[in-house]
């Protein structure tokens, strides 16, 4: 992965250690000194409720990169740029980035021009931030669904450990040229596209339910809200999905219930669900997927044999979502689990190649 010449520093809201920001190469930094005008001059604002920002935290961390947090009131975002020529209006359009006075909002068109820059600069094309938001056109990304930002998640994986991707092999070569190589490959799929499918289908409906019921975010999430928010729950304007429930009748029930066990002291409560405590069975129904998966893989090393694969890179981001978003819970229960072998070889391999 080509370096960029300044280092630009990024804020945003959400996990701590997670860094935000990207190197980038421009003709005009040549010393420290300016670039570390760059750094003190380029912004992300965010908020930790909106899955958008996740994604690009997820993002900016594999690429191992600083930030600042910058956390905003997403009920006031057009308030916050009102002196300013950034689009963002609505908590839909967070997280936004600022360098030198150019604004982009949005997590895709944000990771999108980091990527062009470093492509191009590995062309020796160097462009500014301004410069590629005039190429790029305006990428829309639906608000949609908590699964939309677990998918980015795996996305964003598939693009930075491409160390662990095997690209699938063009339909054209399959019909015409049926060689050894693709036909070894192919016996490798069976069984990979077996396990994809499993935690695809089943796997990931579960960590989605476990941590967003009904898509909605985790209370840990949420209660980040209540401290920073000066704003009633069942205002009218609330459009936050993190509170999509927030009108049901047993809401205060649940937050009355909720306050009950933080007040307890109760260390590592699964707090999984807004809405529900039915986390334990979910929990548990996870770790029979995990097995069932373990049973695919079987005595292989992997689930593309003897090296990873595109379904060992999937499963291990839907495993490595929870440990980055719910760590507690990751750190209490993962070892039960069947794969747990497995997932640490996963991440030593990650790890060594990000530090390769």
């Amino acid at each position: 992965m080509s370096r960029f010449m300044g280092c630009r520093s990024i804020a945003v809201s959400g996990i701590a250690g997670i860094g935000i920001g990207a190197f980038q190469m421009t003709k005009n930094i040549v010393n420290a000194k300016e670039a570390e005008q760059v750094k003190a001059a380029t912004k992300v604002y965010g908020f930790i409720g909106i899955p958008d920002t996740h994604s690009l935290e997820t993002y900016l961390k594999w690429k191992k990169i600083q930030y600042e947090l910058v956390d905003v009131n997403p009920l006031k975002i057009e308030e916050l740029f009102t002196e300013t020529d950034c689009d963002a209006k609505t908590p839909f359009d967070i997280p936004v980035m600022e360098e030198e006075g150019v604004f982009i909002s949005g997590s895709s068109l944000i990771i999108s021009i980091i990527e062009s820059q470093e492509n191009f600069a590995s062309n020796n094309e160097f462009f500014s931030l301004e410069e590629l938001k005039k190429r790029f056109p305006k990428i829309k990304v639906a608000w949609q669904t908590m699964e939309s930002a677990l998918n980015k998640f795996l996305y964003t994986q598939e693009k930075v450990m491409n160390r662990c991707w095997t690209l699938h092999p063009i339909q054209d070569k399959l019909d015409e040229d049926m060689d050894k190589e693709t036909l070894r490959f192919h016996k490798i799929t069976k069984r990979a596209n077996k396990a994809r499918t499993l935690a695809d289908e089943g796997l990931k409906p579960l960590l989605l339910h476990s941590m967003h019921l009904d898509y909605a975010q985790s209370f840990r999430n949420t209660s980040k809200f209540y401290e920073n928010v000066d704003l009633p729950v069942y205002s009218k304007h609330l459009t936050l999905a993190s509170y999509a429930h927030a009108r049901r009748s047993n809401y205060k029930d649940y937050l009355a219930g909720r306050k009950k066990v933080i007040e307890s002291g109760e260390k590592g409560a699964d707090h999984g669900t807004l809405m529900g405590f039915e986390s334990e069975g979910i929990w548990n129904d996870i770790a029979s997927k995990i097995a069932d998966l373990a049973k695919i893989k079987s005595k292989n090393d992997y689930f593309g044999g003897k090296a990873p694969n595109f379904a060992d890179v999937e499963i291990f981001g839907l495993l490595n979502f929870v440990e980055i978003f719910e760590p507690e819970i990751f750190e209490r229960r993962s070892e039960h689990w069947l794969l747990i072998d497995w997932y640490r070889n996963m991440k030593k391999i990650i790890y060594d190649d990000r530090e390769n």
